[in-house]
């Protein structure tokens, strides 16, 4: 055996090994005999990109690919040195190349949309429809596995309606349009699935988001029904507004209005109207189906403060209540808070109201239990501003009286305080 065959049994063997250090060093040896020999210069190229030396793993992968190298393996391991070094248009460009070579390994359709996405995830979406449209055997393969690694779900989204049977991939997709609200996209989506588990979904799904009873006795409520069905939720809202400004009686305008809000992604409003609307009279099942409503939405809404508490190590029993029916939604989310202001849990507290408010939850007992959360902790000016907004707009005398205590215990004078809010 020559040396030159010693050599390179010993790169194969390091190859097999993933000892990256060693198969670096044979082929640098060989190399020195053969320049330019472009098998070579590949493989160091990719013994460097296993070390992590990207800026070198390129300069060996550029020569291969000088030396006219056919592969489709050699654009696909420079584009992954590109992106090792954060130059991810280059990166993209090559391994666009490497299709256009051939690749049929879904690590190229990987990588491509994990840079892409990273880029612009409608960029990647684009991409992803144009690799459906060009068919092959592993595009979908190298698809899934982008859109699980991905912190969008929109590839998930994506991919399900192409048809994708994926069980991850679905859960995904169906799990990020149960946290936005999107039923009518959610319906979408099983609809693509032909699987048992998408059909029961659906079969469920339909019985909630269309309700047994609907009252439209009037033209007009039969307009605001029409235009929020087909796609037009704010035009229906501002009919519905218009009308009960006028002194509308019929309860229904105010059940349309609840779907109208929830379409246009303000849920929480939905929910306190559907609350309300159980203590009107029975109107033709009114009751029934804003009962049937709220099953559906108010765990749906709670379900982000929940897992709020979850991650503060917080029992959510307040919370778990309301989900339940048995509070409304923002009681529950302000015994809560009191719950947690006496265990002197503060920190969470703050977080939990900040959560609330950004879920749309608006009261201004709620900004005072963030007002005190943060005196607690120490945050004078921050609370200081949020009492002297409450003591000066509140609207509601019990909350000013409050807010002024809370400055008081900041040690603003009382004189000053009053002089502010007068």
């Amino acid at each position: 055996m020559s040396a030159s065959q010693s050599w390179w049994q010993l790169v194969q063997e390091a190859l097999q090994q993933q000892n990256w250090p060693v198969a670096e060093g044979a082929l640098r040896r060989l190399l020195q005999e053969s320049p330019d020999h472009l098998e070579l210069l590949d493989l160091l190229g990719y013994a460097l990109l296993m070390q992590g030396c990207f800026a070198e793993s390129e300069a060996q992968l550029r020569k291969a690919m000088a030396r006219s190298a056919q592969s489709f393996w050699t654009p696909h391991k420079l584009g992954d040195a590109l992106r090792g070094q954060q130059r991810m248009q280059e990166a993209v460009e090559c391994y666009e190349q490497a299709l256009s070579w051939g690749s049929d390994s879904p690590l190229t359709v990987r990588n491509l949309l994990q840079v892409l996405d990273g880029l612009s995830t409608e960029r990647a979406l684009c991409r992803l429809a144009g690799l459906a449209d060009e068919g092959g055997s592993t595009w979908q393969e190298g698809a899934i596995e982008a859109a699980l690694q991905s912190p969008s779900p929109r590839l998930a989204f994506s991919l399900c309606q192409l048809g994708c049977g994926d069980g991850d991939v679905r859960a995904k997709a169906y799990m990020q349009a149960l946290s936005e609200l999107d039923l009518v996209g959610l319906q979408g989506l099983l609809d693509c699935g032909d699987d048992p588990f998408s059909s029961a979904l659906s079969e469920r799904l339909s019985s909630l988001m269309v309700p047994i009873w609907l009252s439209a006795e009037t033209p007009d409520l039969q307009d605001v029904i029409r235009l929020r069905e087909e796609g037009h939720p704010e035009l229906s809202l501002q009919k519905i507004d218009q009308q009960l400004r006028l002194g509308e009686e019929n309860p229904w305008w105010l059940e349309n209005k609840a779907r109208a809000l929830v379409d246009l992604d303000n849920a929480i409003e939905a929910i306190s109207i559907w609350e309300k609307l159980l203590k009107f009279p029975d109107v033709d099942h009114l009751v029934a189906t804003a009962n049937q409503m709220l099953m559906l939405y108010r765990p749906l809404a709670l379900k982000p403060l929940m897992d709020f508490c979850d991650l503060a190590k917080w029992s959510p029993v307040a919370l778990d209540q309301g989900i339940k029916g048995e509070l409304s939604l923002l009681d529950s989310v302000l015994i809560e808070l009191s719950r947690l202001a006496q265990a002197e849990r503060n920190y969470v507290g703050l977080g939990l109201a900040d959560h609330a408010l950004m879920q749309g939850f608006s009261s201004p007992w709620l900004w005072l239990a963030k007002a005190r959360a943060l005196a607690a902790l120490g945050k004078r000016e921050e609370a200081r501003h949020w009492f002297m907004l409450l003591a000066e707009d509140s609207g509601d005398h019990g909350i000013s009286q409050l807010a002024l205590q809370g400055l008081s215990g900041l040690g603003l004078p009382a004189g000053e305080a009053h002089s502010r809010s007068d």
